[in-house]
């Protein structure tokens, strides 16, 4: 029976299959994780996992279905950007910043410190640094989304770390992926790509969206299309600067958030980002590969504990 699904599978309808499959497997897992009280998130992991090469092996084309689980992240972000009170975001901005390198300073230093001591090389403790130190945006506003708590005060706080944090983390990377020493002329023009992709959403705030959008209300259809594209522009721009596209999104939703017709365009935009979300969380379970526990044990429960204990105490 395996074989047959293999070969059906290997048919150039595969990534409709694919996504079916993963469909399937991830609506039994949520309604059993849902019967006994637990989150979906884990249930949609574990779907994948049971799809991947660790459990039955039928997906083929995990390539392809990660470039669509990103779409997910960007509908995410987007709708995200568009909730957010920017006004209600000012008041928290300086705690956001303040806090949100704070953690990843001394949290990256603990997880680069710990490194060392279980001696890993210098570039590997800075990997591990990085790990510790960085949270999921996707994960954590997806939690948020649920719990119906974005525009609550501790809400915004969060948000505003995150995406502190994804800036840090595109400088990171610039600086240790691909490059054998830290010179801030790698940074400088990252800084600038930034400030200027946030005066662009600035001035479509300002001069574009409400005209644009006046015009497009008239059709329901048109305003959601007008939407999607100004959504994938936005992704496209952060994307050619050399950011992610869920960063784009992000800026794109807040540049059109003060909109009158922003609360329709988010009702028509939901069912899709909860789609395409769950093949994002259903991807991460696809990309698990068996490893030999007893080699990585000891670091792994280290690191988590960096994770789970001292992280909460420096946000504190």
């Amino acid at each position: 029976m395996l074989e047959v699904i293999v070969n059906i599978l290997s048919q150039p309808e595969g990534l409709l299959i694919d996504l079916g499959f993963m469909l399937i497997a991830a609506a039994f897992a949520g309604y059993f994780a849902r019967f006994i009280r637990q989150p979906l998130i884990p249930s949609y992991i574990i779907a994948g996992l049971l799809l991947g090469p660790i459990g039955f092996g039928l997906i083929s084309d995990i390539e392809v279905i990660n470039h669509i689980s990103e779409i997910g992240i960007m509908f995410l972000l987007f709708i995200v950007g568009m909730e957010m009170d920017l006004k209600k975001l000012k008041k928290v901005g300086w705690v956001t910043v303040i806090t949100g390198i704070a953690q990843v300073t001394l949290t990256f230093t603990a997880g680069y410190l710990i490194g060392l001591k279980l001696g890993f090389d210098p570039l590997n403790a800075i990997y591990a640094g990085l790990i510790v130190a960085f949270s999921s945006t996707m994960v954590v506003i997806k939690l948020l989304s649920d719990a119906k708590k974005l525009d609550t005060l501790h809400g915004r706080i969060i948000i505003g770390i995150l995406f502190m944090q994804d800036v840090l983390v595109i400088l990171a990377l610039t600086i240790f992926v691909g490059t054998s020493e830290f010179t801030w002329m790698n940074i400088f023009p990252l800084l600038g790509k930034f400030l200027l992709l946030i005066l662009i959403a600035y001035l479509v705030n300002r001069l574009v969206a409400f005209r644009t959008f006046r015009y497009a209300a008239q059709s329901r259809e048109l305003l959601f299309l007008l939407a999607i594209a100004f959504c994938f522009i936005f992704a496209l721009l952060a994307y050619i600067l050399g950011y992610s596209v869920a960063m784009g999104a992000f800026l794109g939703g807040i540049a059109l958030g003060s909109l009158p017709y922003s609360a329709n365009i988010v009702g028509r935009i939901e069912p899709l980002k909860d789609f395409f979300s769950i093949i994002f969380f259903v991807a991460l379970g696809l990309q698990l590969v068996a490893v030999d526990f007893t080699v990585i044990w000891q670091p792994l429960f280290i690191l988590l504990g960096v994770v789970v204990l001292i992280k909460p105490l420096i946000i504190m």
